[in-house]
């Protein structure tokens, strides 16, 4: 049996229209977008640029064309990829493509520091959120039965606030407490994002991080999405 972190999407619709026009080069896809702006969504394959759009009074673009579902994968799951930041506007995404986003609740640093009778005065420098990134691909696990499945990934984000000249003052065990003058101020931001485990400092003891860190709320619409793609769920955003 095959595990993945994703789940199939199936289309209500045997076919959809979208708007198409010959394009030689790929490399005019670039200009097409600017001048059609946020209008339209465009894909660009073997010589053909595809559209479709996302508001009902978009200029005009190409001619329109009636095409299967099942021949034209992999067009839907650019589609859906372009879709998903306006299934989730409450989700501010830091990358469109894939569509990732921070949690919004789950701040790992903040939860911990209420069971430490004395924490170090940098903890509150440090912040740890799991990073969402969601993806629609095209996949084939048998041959003949290509499907468009979307699939999520769990990162971990650690914030550095301090400035890194401050790092070092910290000899291993010491504790500097609020109104030590040798207690430095949140300065600088740097940023390192962590995939399949979580780094941490020498001398720190290993905790598994637990499994199914989902933010319910981004859970709930996931699972809203997932199942049924609507033909209407591919046009206007």
């Amino acid at each position: 049996m095959i595990e993945l972190n994703g789940f199939r999407l199936d289309f209500s619709a045997a076919t959809f229209t979208a708007y198409r026009k010959p394009m030689s080069d790929g490399d005019q896809l670039r200009t097409l977008r600017e001048q059609l702006a946020d209008a339209w969504f465009l894909y660009w394959d073997s010589g053909t640029v595809s559209g479709i759009p996302r508001a009902e009074d978009a200029r005009p673009f190409g001619e329109p064309m009636e095409l299967s579902t099942d021949q034209h994968l992999k067009l839907l799951a650019a589609r859906i990829v372009d879709v998903l930041p306006y299934r989730f506007p409450e989700y501010q995404a830091f990358r469109r493509r894939p569509f990732s986003f921070l949690a919004r609740k789950d701040e790992l640093v903040s939860g911990v520091r209420p069971q430490l009778s004395a924490p170090p005065i940098l903890l509150d420098c440090f912040e740890i959120r799991p990073e969402f990134e969601l993806d629609a691909r095209l996949m084939e696990l048998q041959d003949g039965d290509a499907f468009v499945g979307l699939f999520m990934q769990v990162h971990m984000r650690w914030e550095i606030l301090a400035p890194l000249d401050a790092l070092p003052l910290l000899p291993r065990r010491q504790r500097l407490q609020a109104g030590d003058p040798r207690a430095p101020g949140c300065a600088c931001r740097a940023r390192r994002r962590s995939r399949g485990a979580v780094r941490r400092p020498a001398g720190a003891r290993a905790r598994p991080a637990p499994r199914g860190w989902l933010d319910r709320q981004c859970g709930q619409r996931v699972g809203a999405l997932i199942g049924v793609v609507r033909r209407d769920d591919l046009r206007a955003s």
